[in-house]
């Protein structure tokens, strides 16, 4: 009888241990869980802020390009030749007739 209770108490004093392990380990397990949640949340939260940062971004590029295009499409319409013509009208300038060009002689003028 003795050696039935030796072994009970054996048995009975290293379940304590055993649950103090699991509950240790279920402990950790836990608090890695709550961990990486809240670095999930972190990370999450992060790319939502990029996100609409990148959204405002994109919004600005489309208006700057649109302006640009408008610009351009004015800056066109300024350099039209009939715009210029008219220009060249209400300034009474002179059409250009003949261009007289001048010749050099191939002649030293200084000698060493």
């Amino acid at each position: 009888m003795t050696d039935f209770k030796n072994k009970l108490n054996t048995s009975a004093s290293s379940r304590p241990g055993r649950r103090l392990n699991l509950k240790v380990i279920n402990m950790a397990l836990f608090s890695l869980l709550i961990v990486f949640g809240l670095g999930y949340i972190v990370c999450i939260n992060d790319l939502t802020v990029k996100g609409f940062a990148l959204e405002r971004l994109k919004n600005q590029a489309n208006a700057l390009a649109s302006d640009n295009q408008e610009i351009e499409s004015k800056m066109m319409a300024m350099q039209s030749y009939n715009n210029l013509i008219n220009k060249v009208k209400d300034l009474n300038m002179v059409a250009v007739g003949e261009v007289d060009y001048l010749t050099v002689n191939n002649t030293m003028v200084a000698k060493k």
